[in-house]
């Protein structure tokens, strides 16, 4: 029971961290610099700064902190 709540919890923050990054990237594109190559580049560097800090760096549990 409690490696399936685990999991569960550890699901239900993998989609918040998703969404939130979806929604700052979408925003950065959307209201950031007036120039539109800029911000699809920001929108970029910001997705992959993110995935970089789940996935590339050690101690991934404590990039949440």
């Amino acid at each position: 029971m409690r490696k399936k709540a685990t999991f569960i919890g550890i699901g239900v923050i993998g989609l918040l961290v998703a969404c939130m990054t979806a929604w700052v990237s979408l925003a950065i594109t959307y209201s950031g610099p007036p120039d539109d190559c800029l911000r699809a580049g920001l929108a970029g560097l910001f997705l992959l700064a993110t995935l970089a800090a789940f996935f590339v760096m050690p101690r991934r549990g404590r990039t949440l902190c």
